[in-house]
C-alpha cells in the first residue's frame, strides 16, 4: 500500500489544503516545530481507521472556519488493484468512510475495514508501523527484567502497553490480597469476619416481647393496609359522582333534543340539499332549450349557402392524370439542357473513341477489342509477372556486376599470395629454426624437471630418518611394555592373585608380539635408499644435458621465428581467402545463369498470359501494362459512350408519352386548347368548391349532432327534477318546496344536538367516563345517591386510619428502641455486609490474576515462535545501521539483549550508549514491521527517530530504509535539515514545496 496524495478541508491548521506524495516511496516530511508534521499523521490514520474519540480530536476541531467539515480524501495505491480514494467527515455520513474505487465502484467502512485493512485497527498500526523514540525515554533508568518485559510487550502490541498492563494487574492483585498479609484489604476482612462469627454464635438472649410486638405490628399493617384501599374505592366514587352532577344538566337537553329530532320521521326521506338540486336542474333545462333554438336557427342558414356553389365531378375524377401531366411537363423541360449537354458529350466521347482505336491500331489493327478480357485479377496478374520479370531483371544485372568485382578480386589475391611466396624463407630453412627454438624449450622442461627431483629427494631423507626412529621403537617399546607387566605379574602371584598375575603377563606378551607386528609393518613399506639412488642418478643425466645445450643467441632465433611465422600465417590467410574468392565465383556463375534461365521463361509465361486474353505479342514485356490500359480504356469510353445513347433514347421515348397523354385528356375534357397547367387551375378551384361543400355538410352535421345532444341533456335534467320529486313522496313543485321547507328545521334541531355534544365531550374528555355517564343517567344509577353519605363515610375511614396509624408508630418506637439496646441485628448486619464485600473483592482479585496468568502464558508463546524471527532480522538491520561493527543481537533472560560484535565480543545493552540503544530500539522495531503479517505492505511512519545518530550512523539507517522502501513506503517526519540522498523525495509543510533526488 503506499499514499499517492491528501485533500484536507479542515483538520488542525490545515484549511482546504491538498498535498501529493510523488511517485517515490521514501518521503521526509520536513517542516519545524508546529508545522503540521504530528497533524498531518493524524489525519492519514483518521481517514483510515475512522476519526478518535472527542477528547483525542479536541486539538484538530478548534479554528475560524467553523463551517467546514472536518475531514476530507486520501488516495492510495494497491499494486494488485489501483488506486483507491478513501473520503471521510465528521458530520457527513456519520464519519463513515466513502471509498472510491477503480472503473467507478463505491465501497463503504465496512469494505475498508474488512476487505482493505483485514480489521487491523489504528493501536496495531501505531504499535507495529508508527514510532518515535518516545518508548524508550526511561530506558536508562529501566531494569534487566522490566526491558526485557518492554520489548516483549513491543513485539506483541508494538508499544509499551502489554508491559504497563502486567505491571498493573500484578499492582491490583497484591493491594487486594498478600498470603502472609494483613494490610490489604481481604486479608483485613477476613480477619474482621472471624471476630464477628464469634460474637454471634455467643449471643442467647430471647426475644418474647420483641416477637409478640412483631406479629401485632404485622396484624395492624395488613389491616391498614385494607382501610387505604377502601378508602381509595370511597374517594374515586365520590369523585365520578360530582363528575356525573357537573354534566347532567347536558344529559338532559341532550335528551329533549333527541325527542324532538323524532318528531320528524315523516320527513326522514326528502334528500339531502334537495331544492338547491331541483333548482339548479331546472335551471340548465331553461338554459339548453335557448341553444337548441340557436343551432336550428345556424342550419338553415347554411343549407341556403351550399345551394350557390358548383363543382365538375369529371376535372376532379381526372386529379391524378392531371397532376402527373403536369410533373412530367415539368420534368421535360427541366431535363431538355441536361439532353443537349449529353448530345454533345456523346459527340465527343465518339471522337476519343476513334482516336484511341487509331492508336490502337498501330499496334496490332486486327486486334477485336470486344473479345479482348479485362478485369482485376487479370490487370494484377500481368503486375504480378511483371514484377517477377523485373525482379529477375535487376538479379541479373546485380549478379552481372558483381562477377566482374570478383574477377578483379581473384587477379589482386593472386598476385598477393605470389609475393608472399616470394618474401618467405625456404622450407628447409624454417624447419631448422622451429628445431632451434624447441631445442630451447626442452632446456625449460629439464630444469622444472631438476627442479622437481630435488623436491622429491628431500621428501624421501624425511621418510628415512622416520623410519630409524621406527626401528628404535620395534625394541624399546615391547621390550619395556612387557618387562614392567612381568614383574606386576609376578608380585600379583606373590602376594596370592595367580588369576591376575597371569592375566597381567598374558597380556604383556600380546602387547609386545601386537607392538613388534605393527612396527614390522610400518617398516616393511618400500626402502628409501633405491629409490633416492635412482633419483641422484636422474639428476646426473639432466646436468649434462644441460651443459650440452648451444649457446647461441636464443633471443634473436626467437624473433626471426615470429617474423617468418607471421608471414607465412598471413600467406595461409590470403591463399584461404583466394581458395574462398573462387569457390564464391563459381557459385555467382551458376546464379548468374540459372537467373538468365528464369528471365527466359518469366518472359514466356507473360507471351502465355497475352494469348490466353487475347492481347498481341510483343517482344518488349515493358510495355504489355500499357497495352492493357489502352485497351481498357477503349472498353471503359465504349460503355460510356452506349451509356448515353441510351439516356437519350429514353428522354426522346418520355417526350412523346408526354404528348400523346396530353391529346387524350384534351379530347376526354372537351378541352382542346388546353394546357398542363390550364388542367390544374381549373382542377384546384372545382376542388376549393368541393372542400366548401364538404365543410358546409360538416357544419351542418355537427350542428345537428350538438342539437341532439342538447336535447339529451334536457331530458336528463328533466329526469333528475322528476326523480327529486319521486324521492321526496310528492308529484307537485309545490309540495315539494314544503317539504323542503320542514327539512331546514330538521338540520337546524340536528345542528343544535351536534353543539350539545361538543359541549358535552368537552366537559367530559375521557370517552370511556363519558359512555359510563351516558349509561349511568340512561339507568338512573345516582338517583338514590346523596353527596353528604360518601362525605361521612370517607370521614369515618380516614378516623380509623388515624388510630391505627398511631399504634402502628408506637409499635415501631418500641421496636426500634428494643432493636438499639440490643447488638444482635447490628452485629448480623455488620456481618453480612462485610461477607458481601470480600466476596466482591474476591472476584476482583480472581479475575486480576486471571488476566495476568493468561498474559504470561501468551507471552510466553510468542517469545518462543515470533522472537527468533524478530532477532535474526533485527540483526541484519543494526549490522546495516553500524557498518558491520554489531552483527548479532540476542535474548537472554539474565543479561536482556546482547550484542555481538564483528570480532566476537560479547556486549550486554545496558553498556552501550543512548544512541546505540536507540539504533537497536530502531532495528527491533524495523525487524517487527517486516515479519508482521499485514494484509498489504502498509507505509511505515518514523516520527525524528535519529536525534541521537551520529552522522555515520544516520547515513547507514537512511540506506537501510531506502532499500525497505522499495517493499514498502517509508516516511519520516523530521524537523531537523536532512543532506538530500539519491531516492528520497522531500516535503517542506513550512513551504509547500517538494524536493526530488536522485
Amino acid at each position: 500500500m503506499k499514499f499517492i496524495s491528501v485533500y484536507i478541508e479542515r483538520f488542525g491548521q490545515f484549511y482546504q489544503w491538498s498535498q501529493t506524495f510523488g511517485e517515490g516511496s521514501f518521503l521526509v516530511l520536513y517542516g519545524p516545530n508546529e508545522a503540521g508534521k504530528s497533524t498531518l499523521m493524524a489525519f492519514i490514520k483518521a481517514i483510515l481507521f475512522g476519526f478518535p474519540k472527542k477528547t483525542e480530536l479536541r486539538p484538530y476541531i478548534s479554528g475560524p472556519i467553523e463551517k467546514l467539515d472536518i475531514g476530507g480524501t486520501l488516495t492510495i495505491e494497491i499494486e494488485s488493484i489501483g488506486r483507491i480514494k478513501i473520503e471521510r467527515y465528521l458530520h457527513k455520513n456519520e464519519g463513515q468512510a466513502t471509498l472510491y474505487l477503480p472503473h467507478g465502484d463505491l465501497g463503504d467502512e465496512d469494505d475498508l475495514q474488512r476487505q482493505w485493512l483485514k480489521g487491523y485497527s489504528r493501536r496495531i498500526y501505531d504499535s507495529i508501523f508508527s514510532f518515535n523514540l518516545e518508548g524508550l525515554k526511561d530506558l536508562d533508568r529501566m531494569k534487566a527484567d522490566e526491558f526485557n518485559h518492554y520489548l516483549f510487550s513491543t513485539g506483541m502490541m508494538g508499544s509499551s502497553n502489554i508491559f504497563k498492563l502486567e505491571n498493573h494487574l500484578q499492582k491490583k492483585a497484591a493491594h487486594l490480597f498478600k498470603p502472609s498479609g494483613s494490610v490489604p484489604p481481604i486479608n483485613k476482612l477476613i480477619s474482621e469476619l472471624s471476630e464477628l462469627k464469634k460474637k454471634l454464635t455467643s449471643w442467647h438472649r430471647t426475644l418474647d416481647d420483641y416477637k409478640h410486638w412483631k406479629q401485632e405490628l404485622t396484624t395492624l399493617l395488613d389491616q391498614q393496609g385494607q382501610e387505604e384501599e377502601r378508602l381509595k374505592a370511597t374517594e374515586h366514587r365520590h369523585a365520578q359522582f360530582l363528575k356525573y352532577k357537573a354534566c347532567e344538566s347536558l344529559f338532559i337537553d341532550y335528551q329533549f333534543l333527541l325527542s324532538k329530532i323524532t318528531e320528524f320521521t315523516d320527513h326522514a326521506s326528502f334528500p339531502d340539499e334537495g331544492l338547491s338540486q331541483y333548482e339548479q336542474w331546472h335551471g340548465r333545462i331553461v338554459t339548453l332549450q335557448g341553444e337548441a333554438a340557436e343551432l336550428r336557427s345556424r342550419q338553415a342558414a347554411l343549407k341556403e349557402r351550399m345551394q350557390t356553389i358548383t363543382v365538375d365531378t369529371a376535372f376532379i375524377a381526372k386529379e391524378e392524370e392531371i397532376y402527373s401531366l403536369r410533373r412530367e411537363y415539368e420534368f421535360i423541360q427541366s431535363v431538355e439542357p441536361e439532353f443537349q449537354v449529353r448530345n454533345e458529350s456523346l459527340r465527343l466521347e465518339q471522337k476519343e473513341y476513334a482516336l484511341q482505336l487509331q492508336k490502337l491500331g498501330v499496334v496490332d489493327a486486327s486486334i477485336n477489342i470486344e473479345t479482348l478480357q479485362t478485369g482485376f485479377h487479370i490487370k494484377q496478374e500481368l503486375k504480378e509477372l511483371l514484377q517477377r520479370f523485373e525482379s529477375l531483371k535487376q538479379k541479373h544485372q546485380v549478379l552481372e556486376t558483381t562477377i566482374d568485382e570478383q574477377e578483379d578480386f581473384i587477379t589482386q589475391l593472386q598476385e598477393t599470395c605470389n609475393k608472399g611466396r616470394e618474401n618467405s624463407m625456404p622450407d628447409d630453412q624454417f624447419q631448422a629454426l622451429e628445431t632451434a627454438i624447441f631445442r630451447d624449450q626442452d632446456r625449460q622442461l629439464l630444469i622444472q624437471e631438476k627442479q622437481m627431483k630435488q623436491q622429491q629427494m628431500g621428501d624421501l631423507e624425511a621418510r628415512k630418518q622416520t623410519q630409524k626412529r621406527i626401528e628404535t621403537l620395534m625394541i624399546g617399546l615391547p621390550s619395556g611394555f612387557l618387562l614392567s607387566l612381568f614383574v606386576l605379574g609376578v608380585v600379583l602371584i606373590y602376594f596370592g592373585a595367580g588369576l591376575s598375575g597371569g592375566l597381567t603377563i598374558g597380556f604383556g606378551l600380546l602387547f609386545a608380539a601386537a607392538s613388534f607386528l605393527i612396527m614390522r609393518s610400518l617398516k616393511g613399506r618400500q626402502p628409501v635408499e633405491p629409490i633416492l639412488k635412482a633419483i641422484k642418478k636422474e639428476m646426473q643425466r639432466i646436468d649434462e644435458l644441460l651443459n650440452q645445450k648451444s649457446s647461441e643467441d636464443q633471443q634473436q632465433l626467437k624473433e626471426s621465428y615470429q617474423v617468418e611465422k607471421s608471414k607465412r600465417d598471413q600467406l595461409r590467410f590470403d591463399t584461404q581467402r583466394l581458395e574462398e574468392a573462387k569457390q564464391s565465383y563459381k557459385e555467382n556463375i551458376t546464379r548468374f545463369d540459372n537467373v538468365r534461365f528464369e528471365m527466359n521463361q518469366a518472359l514466356a509465361e507473360i507471351k502465355q498470359w497475352a494469348k490466353v486474353y487475347g492481347f498481341p505479342i510483343v517482344n518488349n514485356a515493358v510495355i504489355y501494362l500499357d497495352i492493357y490500359d489502352l485497351i481498357e480504356g477503349v472498353k471503359e469510353r465504349k460503355i460510356r459512350m452506349h451509356h448515353l445513347e441510351v439516356q437519350q433514347q429514353e428522354h426522346v421515348d418520355r417526350k412523346e408519352a408526354y404528348e400523346h397523354k396530353l391529346e387524350m385528356l384534351q379530347q376526354e375534357l372537351e378541352a382542346p386548347e388546353y394546357q398542363p397547367f390550364d388542367f390544374e387551375a381549373d382542377l384546384v378551384k372545382y376542388k376549393e368548391n368541393q372542400s366548401k361543400r364538404r365543410q358546409l355538410e360538416d357544419t351542418i352535421q355537427e350542428l345537428q349532432e350538438q342539437e341532439a345532444g342538447l336535447m339529451k341533456k334536457i331530458a336528463r335534467y328533466q329526469e333528475e327534477c322528476d326523480k327529486l320529486l319521486t324521492e321526496a313522496g310528492v308529484e307537485t313543485e309545490e309540495a315539494f318546496r314544503h317539504l323542503a321547507k320542514r327539512a331546514e328545521e330538521l338540520r337546524e334541531l340536528k345542528k343544535q344536538r351536534e353543539s350539545l355534544w361538543l359541549q358535552i365531550n368537552h366537559v367530559v374528555p375521557q370517552q370511556d367516563f363519558l359512555n359510563q355517564a351516558m349509561r349511568w343517567f340512561e339507568t338512573g344509577y345516582w338517583a338514590e345517591t346523596q353527596e353528604e353519605e360518601l362525605i361521612q363515610e370517607v370521614k369515618a375511614l380516614k378516623e380509623s386510619l388515624a388510630s391505627k396509624q398511631k399504634r402502628i408508630a408506637d409499635l415501631n418506637s418500641a421496636i426500634r428502641q428494643l432493636e438499639e439496646t440490643i447488638p444482635h441485628a447490628d452485629l448480623k448486619h455488620e456481618y453480612e455486609e462485610k461477607r458481601s464485600e470480600l466476596n466482591d473483592l474476591a472476584k476482583q482479585w480472581a479475575v486480576y490474576r486471571t488476566a495476568k496468568e493468561l498474559l504470561t502464558e501468551a507471552k510466553e508463546a510468542y517469545r518462543k515462535t515470533q522472537l527468533p524471527k524478530v532477532l535474526h532480522q533485527a540483526s541484519e538491520y543494526i549490522k546495516e545501521i553500524t557498518a558491520g561493527r554489531y552483527k548479532n543481537i540476542f535474548f537472554s533472560e539474565e543479561d536482556q539483549f546482547i550484542l555481538e560484535l564483528t570480532e566476537g565480543k560479547i556486549i550486554p545493552l545496558y553498556q552501550l550508549s543512548r544512541g546505540t540503544k536507540e539504533q537497536v530500539y530502531v532495528s527491533l522495531r524495523l525487524a517487527l514491521a517486516a515479519i508482521f503479517s499485514a494484509p498489504y505492505a502498509l507505509p511505515l511512519f518514523i516520527d525524528d527517530g535519529f536525534v541521537n545518530f551520529d552522522d555515520d550512523r544516520k547515513e547507514q539507517t537512511i540506506n537501510l530504509l531506502k532499500k525497505i522502501a522499495v517493499r514498502r513506503q517509508v516516511i519520516i517526519l523530521t524537523c531537523h535539515e536532512m543532506n538530500p540522498n539519491q531516492g528520497m523525495e522531500r516535503i517542506d509543510l513550512s513551504s509547500e514545496r517538494m524536493e526530488s533526488y536522485g
